[in-house]
């Protein structure tokens, strides 16, 4: 029985109180963007993002890929690009929904009415209808997840193949009509990104708009699925610093009816983005952006000073913006030498969870990630990581869990699971659990009946040919 006979959905599931509190499950933020602040003759970088490569289902299915954050592998990643995985913190339960060798698999996204994104080799999208109506079922009947078969892609309904360049930043629209992603095109000399936007509704989906736009690492829609943001430069605005030029470009919003283009905020300075071996020019973005969940505030990061004459100008601001008034706020003065790398509103709007990463320097360079809690009455702490990462994600209102990893190794490109932890903090009282020790026994448990799954198979198999050898003899 494949998954998608399996799950078929029933919104009230009672057991999902202990977390969601009777509030909608909302994964605000997104992508990881490890942002670093260097000053002198390094000048201002923020490496490639990794994204968090997962989402949360409003009734609180956590799907996400085995490899990537914010779920650190608790063994080596070996394979694990090829799967897609559930899991629910509430319910203890942890399933395979994909498992396919074939391509690596990233960006799941939920969309409207269950359905599951997921991008395979960086250049197809695929779409998978998911239900949960026998969520019940699963949870109390936990013999029936041996009959569960994991979904190949073949399974699957292939919605996009991008011939034009390598795809990243799905976003489907709140309303389900539209897909957008972030398109990188390359050529001997050149590197462009665009956001795509496609048309579901259209049978095959249509490509309605390429617009042009500088590095994202994520794509905003607005509330109303009417429109979304877009990073331009402004070439004839560079910062000089050293002997070095760094672009200020502005945060615009496009509408999908009309075509226009709002300007949100006029001058944001962009980080250079390094690039791969391959191409080694660096291209340039914003550091994180976020809309809150009515879609009316943006927050971003900038630099307070514009045109920085030495090393003590740099200062990093955490700014919100009133989309419809313009009215602007800085709600966090960075200290030097820091940068947001992390940004994360809660679902009611009222608080904002961000992480600073910088780089100390001791016996040794290290690296020191804090997280915040950002409300009206000011800013609080409230955890802190050496040589790792702090991954924040909203379940409700007042339940923000976290993802903590360290790294062995300063030139290891995956969270190899030396020290993870899983927080679900409860940001009004103050107390946490660490989920991560559920997390890795339910995947050996998801592993382990799988394993039982392919014996029977062979077992079946074995059997049946048994079967026709004693006939043949009769």
């Amino acid at each position: 029985m494949h998954v998608l006979k399996f799950l078929k959905a029933r919104a009230n599931v009672g057991l999902l109180a202990a977390l969601c509190q009777s509030r909608v499950l909302v994964l605000v933020s997104a992508l990881l963007v490890f942002a670093s602040l260097i000053v002198g003759g390094c000048g201002v970088y923020v490496p490639r993002t990794v994204s968090l490569w997962a989402d949360v289902h409003p009734q609180g299915w956590v799907v996400f890929t085995g490899s990537r954050a914010p779920f650190p592998p608790p063994q080596k990643p070996q394979d694990l690009t090829s799967k897609i995985l559930l899991f629910h913190p509430a319910l203890g339960v942890t399933l395979s929904v994909i498992e396919d060798p074939s391509e690596d698999l990233s960006w799941p996204r939920w969309g409207a009415d269950d359905v599951l994104y997921v991008i395979g080799d960086s250049r197809k999208i695929y779409r998978i209808p998911m239900n949960f109506d026998d969520i019940e079922r699963l949870v109390y009947d936990p013999s029936l997840l041996l009959q569960l078969k994991p979904l190949s892609l073949h399974n699957t309904q292939r919605l996009w193949a991008d011939f034009k360049g390598s795809i990243s930043a799905l976003a489907p629209s709140p309303h389900g009509r539209y897909m957008a992603f972030l398109r990188e095109s390359r050529g001997y000399d050149f590197q462009q990104f665009t956001v795509v936007i496609l048309d579901l509704e259209q049978d095959p989906p249509k490509e309605i708009a390429a617009l042009p736009t500088v590095y994202l690492t994520r794509v905003n829609w607005t509330a109303d699925s009417k429109a979304l943001l877009l990073a331009r430069q402004k070439p004839e605005r560079p910062v000089q610093m050293g002997n070095q030029q760094y672009p200020v470009g502005m945060i615009v919003r496009y509408d999908l009816a009309t075509a226009e283009e709002t300007v949100l905020v006029r001058d944001i300075w962009f980080y250079g983005v390094p690039q791969d071996s391959s191409y080694p020019e660096s291209v340039y973005g914003p550091g994180p952006l976020a809309l809150s969940p009515d879609g009316q505030t943006l927050y971003y990061t900038n630099l307070m000073t514009l045109s920085p004459r030495t090393a003590q100008d740099l200062r990093l601001g955490l700014y919100k913006v009133e989309l419809t008034s313009g009215a602007r706020q800085l709600l966090f003065e960075l200290p030097q030498g820091e940068a947001v790398h992390e940004l994360a509103v809660s679902p009611d709007g009222q608080r904002v969870a961000f992480t600073l990463v910088s780089y100390r320097m001791g016996i040794e360079f290290f690296l020191q990630s804090t997280l915040y809690l950002a409300t009206e009455d000011g800013v609080k702490p409230l955890a802190q990581q050496t040589n790792g990462w702090l991954f924040p994600l909203w379940l409700d209102d007042a339940h923000l869990v976290y993802v903590q990893f360290r790294l062995e190794m300063e030139d290891e490109k995956l969270p190899m699971g030396v020290q993870p932890a899983l927080w679900v903090q409860d940001v009004e009282t103050g107390e946490r659990a660490n989920y991560l020790p559920m997390l890795t026994m339910q995947l050996q448990l998801d592993a382990l009946r799988q394993a039982v799954r392919h014996l029977g198979e062979r077992v079946r198999k074995l059997e049946q040919a048994l079967q026709e050898l004693h006939n043949k003899d009769k």
